[in-house]
């Protein structure tokens, strides 16, 4: 097995592992073609538009998070931490938030 196929065989099996709420063949099918990407994204937060333009640059820096502006996921999932940094939303389908 290449390193990569060992990669992708343990992408698979973290995904079976955290959800367990479904049948372990769920998400096969989705699967048949793995482009074999996995990303860790650190994003750095865009200053608050009202007072960004009052502070220094020192002060802005001393006062950044971890954040990301609206965007939208196409993985077949994704894992987020976000305890520290509050503001994260979901825009469902139906166009309501939740936060």
């Amino acid at each position: 097995m290449s390193d990569v196929d060992a990669r992708i065989q343990g992408i698979e099996d973290t995904l079976k592992k955290l959800l367990i709420i479904v049948e372990e063949d769920y998400f096969d099918e989705l699967i048949t073609h793995p482009c074999g990407i996995a990303r860790l994204l650190c994003y750095k937060s865009n200053p608050t538009p009202e007072n960004a333009q009052e502070k220094s640059e020192e002060q802005l820096e001393q006062e950044e998070k971890l954040g990301l502006g609206a965007h939208t996921d196409y993985e077949c999932f994704t894992l987020l931490l976000n305890s520290a940094n509050p503001g994260l939303e979901i825009l469902l389908p139906t166009r309501l938030r939740n936060s």
